[in-house]
């Protein structure tokens, strides 16, 4: 190689690439700590960082923001690297490398690492953000009417029935799952698991023995996950052992998907993923869920709003399970509409998220690696949310939810009937209805108002998809095109 090509890179340059990617490391510090909010990716609208969901659309701001201050940072990364290539670069000449340009090397590498740790800080800082403002708001997620005793939906400010206003700071909601029983007052306290002591809904630790009142593992369980690792580990290392040993063991388990070399990668992986699980803390919303099931008999309002927060931290594909504990502890206190609209939720969860579903472990892992296995994941996937449909009309037709829709002859969004059909369609000298109503949604009859928005934003949402797949298309003619150009400009010269 011609080091000669590298002789004439200004000696300026690597020092001032990193200077930037300095400066700008600095910037970004100074403004991630100073910014308070972040503007929504769906709807533009601003909203605290700690917020979950966007207060204009309602969509989760969970995902990656687009804003200065990220290409800010991936500039700095940019220029980090590359002023450490242009350093390398301009000290190969040079039969005995100058220090000065090895020291640029290493305060490029320096920075580059130093760059990409605070990307990774800034998203650790806006998740912890994040949690704490689910964790320390303060939400109603359902109960009886302190006046009346008519049941409330979680979410609703006050009581259908009487109109008494909701209090948070002081619950004037109650529990009366018993038939005679007296009423007893909403209670949100943490029992610790150590000391049982009772602390209030807020605390992060125990107010006696100082534990965390979120985290919860004992010694035996995580002395059990790396027992059981390197008893999983070992037994793969002897399974490959044996394969290398034996020729049609190999094949027979080649044919399955898990040849020699896969068993050794696991029986490599698996005792590190013990150590792991031995000491992790887990994610806070199965932490969450873990600490709802000790509360469940003791404390059922804190178990609820626990399972409430979990379900705002966790991500799409654990919903239905967490709506599915939520709504027996609804039916539990006696919330029979709550617990309806759960197991609607949790429907719709099972169908845009099938991959979440019960015994996925089964047919993804088990299966999806032998012949056909894609087939079946795929067919799997499609029952699992076919089924979730089922339920939903079953619902429907028991008259426990009701369907709306847009009708595209009426221009609007009506209560459809007991065939799915606009209401106006069968009506002697009322409008010819041509086509079924469209962007059905089911909802509770206390919900129909707040369901009738449903369905335009479901309508929203399909137009920017068609419009998403119209330009995907279009860049995928475009880039064929210029592909197909550039092919025939080489190949007629």
């Amino acid at each position: 190689m011609d080091n000669s090509v590298f002789a004439n890179i200004p000696a300026w340059l690597a020092p001032l690439m990193l200077g930037a990617s300095l400066v700008l490391s600095l910037i970004y510090i100074a403004l991630t700590i100073a910014r308070k909010n972040e503007r929504c990716p769906h709807c533009g609208t601003s909203n605290p960082i700690q917020a979950r969901t966007c207060r204009q659309c309602g969509e989760s701001t969970l995902g990656i923001t687009k804003n200065l201050l990220g290409l800010l940072e991936a500039l700095a990364v940019l220029l980090s690297g590359g002023g450490m290539v242009v350093a390398l670069l301009s000290a190969l000449p040079s039969e005995e490398p100058p220090v000065d340009k090895l020291l640029l090397v290493a305060a490029g590498l320096v920075l580059f690492i130093f760059a990409v740790v605070l990307v990774v800080w800034a998203a650790k800082r806006r998740g912890r953000l994040k949690r704490e403002g689910v964790l320390l708001q303060k939400g109603f997620y359902g109960g009886f009417c302190g006046r009346c005793g008519s049941e409330i939906l979680g979410g609703r400010e006050a009581c259908p029935s009487c109109g008494l206003k909701v209090e948070l700071e002081t619950p004037n909601w109650v529990n009366r799952t018993a038939e005679g029983a007296e009423p007893q007052t909403a209670v949100h306290k943490i029992i610790c698991y150590k000391c049982k002591t009772e602390n209030p809904a807020s605390n992060q630790h125990c107010l006696n023995c100082k534990r965390d009142l979120l985290s919860f593992k004992p010694i035996w369980l995580r002395f059990l996950y790396f027992f059981l690792s390197v008893l999983f580990a070992a037994g793969a290392g002897w399974l490959a052992y044996a394969a290398f040993k034996n020729p049609n063991l190999n094949k027979a388990l080649t044919d399955l998907g898990w040849g020699a070399i896969a068993l050794v990668l696991l029986a490599v992986v698996f005792p590190f993923w013990g150590l792991y699980l031995a000491f992790s803390r887990g994610a806070v919303d199965e932490n969450l869920v873990e600490r709802a099931d000790r509360h469940t008999k003791l404390q059922p309002w804190q178990a609820l709003t626990d399972l409430s927060h979990a379900l705002e931290l966790a991500p799409a594909a654990k919903h239905c399970k967490i709506l599915t504990k939520r709504m027996a502890l609804y039916q539990s206190l006696g919330l029979v509409d709550n617990a309806t609209r759960d197991e609607l939720a949790s429907t719709y969860a099972r169908e845009r998220n099938p991959e979440g579903g019960v015994g996925l472990f089964i047919g993804e892992t088990l299966f999806a690696t032998g012949p056909g296995g894609d087939a079946f994941t795929k067919s799997y996937l499609s029952g699992v949310a076919r089924q979730a449909r089922k339920e939903r009309e079953k619902m429907f037709k028991a008259g426990r939810v009701v369907a709306l829709g847009w009708c595209p002859s009426c221009k609007c969004v009506v209560t459809l009937d007991e065939n799915l059909r606009c209401p106006q369609a069968g009506q002697t000298g009322g409008k010819r209805h041509f086509g079924k109503p469209k962007y059905i949604q089911f909802v509770l009859p206390a919900d129909l108002e707040a369901g009738k928005a449903h369905v335009p934003e479901a309508m929203e949402a399909a137009r920017k998809r068609r419009l998403n797949r119209l330009w995907s298309w279009l860049m995928v003619i475009v880039l064929i095109a210029v592909v197909i150009y550039v092919l025939w400009k080489v190949v007629g010269r």
